[in-house]
């Protein structure tokens, strides 16, 4: 098979060299401190470490402050990235990590760079259940938690800006988009 493409068929999308680019990549970590870390401290330098996929790692340095960490999400087209995004900055502000059971979060989202298609989120703990099940690693607990997620998701009053349907998730999971 093809190495672009991941165990369900889906392209790997392609990844912009500026993403890796620790001096392009300061500039626009600077833009992100003041909101992801409610002060202003300045950045000094930046790491980039490719941690799989279209996951990235970014360690923003600074003189007086702790590393801060930051993940970035490469999506196969702006669009994509943008609709995620909005998507967890609606459940963010309207508090769904804060609300019970506080222990079922989403990552902070920092902002999107649609050129990039690049979408900058808090690092959290733990792995993903996706990966957790694809590898067969997931737990009876794991599955639990996943299905108060999902109760808590279907709580919230958040509403989506655009319908996204079952047609359309099967549309673009089977076009490989």
């Amino acid at each position: 098979g093809d190495p672009k493409e991941d165990l369900m068929g889906r392209p790997v999308p392609e990844l912009d060299t500026t993403a890796l680019d620790p001096d392009y990549m300061l500039g626009t970590m600077r833009a992100f401190v003041r909101e992801g870390l409610k002060s202003r401290p300045v950045a000094r330098s930046v790491a980039v470490e490719h941690l799989e996929r279209r996951l990235l790692r970014y360690h923003v340095h600074f003189d007086s402050h702790p590393t801060w960490s930051v993940i970035g999400k490469v999506y196969e087209n702006p669009f994509a990235g943008q609709r995620s995004f909005n998507g967890m900055r609606r459940l963010w502000d309207g508090g769904f990590s804060f609300k019970p059971p506080v222990n079922v979060h989403i990552p902070q989202p920092y902002g999107y760079i649609s050129h990039l298609r690049l979408l900058l989120m808090e690092e959290v703990p733990g792995r993903p259940l996706k990966t957790l099940v694809k590898r067969k690693l997931a737990t009876v607990d794991d599955v639990r938690l996943y299905a108060v997620a999902l109760a808590k998701l279907h709580r919230s009053a958040t509403v989506p800006s655009v319908p996204f349907r079952v047609d359309d998730h099967l549309a673009i999971r089977c076009d490989g988009r």
